[in-house]
């Protein structure tokens, strides 16, 4: 359980900190494990309101992966494992030490893409790293009137794509390398596969993005803003000190997380929740504590 607050961010000096934790910004939300696994992802398209949830799979399987990734060090394969782990509205930052290599790791959602990123911090033995990401085809989650296209492999690009159908609704799905070509890797079931970004570097980035615009940037400088516009924007606001950090780090961030439920494209529009879509008397009635809180631009959209 977390008991240590970093800048006032839940904080885990070993392992994830809690069981489980729930990331948004826009129209994603993610569910993660405290093994790092995936287990619930959801994006929302142009599909009904209870069809939000697009994959879905066992909280503690080791089977079925939804967006795993794995980082190689001079081609043995390794989980991620938390360590220095600070929580975001949006996702995670971690750190670990494999093969004598110290990494840090990263889940960042925005709006429409989900990212992992993996940049190597220490490598005393100049060890190659390399990095891949494994994804079941058995993931998609079952829904009423839901179908869904054949998984595609891009080989050209190391691309892995399907695309959703929710009662004649198309949400596509892709996911593959930031940089470089991907290539595909066998796998022990049939049921799965793996990318892998084949030249060693000092930083791996792997996306899954839904309803994918053309020329949409996937590079890790998206991350890099985003981080960035966090920091920004938490220092306009207002912080409180009553001594129970727990409280503080609540309070202090609760118009941060009000503000990655706003869906890009449509100001003053603000999720209700991570699981639910946009409800007009949930924005109103937090109006004068954002005002408070110190962010009366969100009030004004």
């Amino acid at each position: 359980m977390i008991s240590i607050y970093q800048n006032g961010l839940p904080f885990s000096e070993k392992g994830f900190g809690v069981k489980r934790n729930v990331y948004a910004s826009g129209r994603i939300n993610v569910s993660v494990a405290e093994n790092g696994g995936i287990f619930r992802l959801g994006y929302i398209g142009s599909q009904k309101w209870n069809n939000f949830d697009l994959f879905a799979v066992p909280e503690a399987s080791v089977f079925t992966q939804l967006f795993r990734i794995h980082a190689l060090v001079d081609g043995t394969a390794y989980r991620m494992e938390f360590n220095n782990t600070v929580h975001y509205p949006f996702g995670y930052r971690s750190e670990c030490r494999l093969g004598g290599v110290l990494m840090r790791h990263e889940l960042v959602a925005d709006n429409n893409v989900l990212f992992h990123r993996i940049k190597v911090l220490e490598n005393p033995n100049d060890a190659k790293i390399t990095a891949r990401i494994c994804q079941s085809y058995a993931s998609i989650a079952p829904k009423d009137g839901r179908s869904s296209k054949e998984w595609v492999r891009n080989f050209d690009y190391g691309t892995l794509s399907t695309a959703i159908l929710d009662e004649g609704q198309q949400t596509t799905v892709k996911l593959g390398p930031s940089a470089g070509r991907g290539i595909f890797k066998p796998a022990s079931q049939q049921f799965k596969a793996y990318i892998l970004s084949p030249d060693p570097a000092d930083e791996h980035v792997f996306y899954m993005a839904f309803n994918i615009q053309e020329g949409e940037d996937l590079s890790s400088a998206r991350i890099d803003r985003k981080f960035k516009d966090f920091e920004d924007f938490r220092s306009q606001g207002a912080e409180f000190d009553s001594g129970n950090p727990a409280y503080d780090s609540a309070i202090s961030f609760a118009a941060l997380l009000n503000k990655y439920l706003e869906i890009p494209g449509h100001p003053g529009a603000f999720r209700a929740s991570p699981f639910y879509w946009v409800w007009g008397w949930d924005s109103m009635v937090h109006c004068d504590s954002l005002i408070y809180a110190g962010y009366p631009d969100m009030v004004h959209r």
